[in-house]
């Protein structure tokens, strides 16, 4: 994988997982992330995707992907 994909947004991880806005953040607020899989950067939480598969399993399949 390639290693900037390895690191999402909040935001991106609610897209991924088709949460509602701002579920990530929560989480990362109350602490469901370790420090190794999430942190703060600025005022963006930043998140490791492998701590996302942990905390929310794996993301659904996207059936409006074209396949590429």
């Amino acid at each position: 994988m390639d290693c900037l994909k390895e690191v999402l947004t909040a935001s991106e991880v609610d897209q991924l997982w088709n949460k509602p806005q701002g579920t990530t953040k929560l989480k990362c607020v109350r602490g469901a992330f370790t420090e190794e899989e999430a942190r703060k950067s600025g005022g963006t939480w930043l998140v490791t995707y492998s701590g996302a598969v942990r905390v929310f399993g794996n993301p659904p399949e996207r059936s409006d992907e074209s396949g590429s």
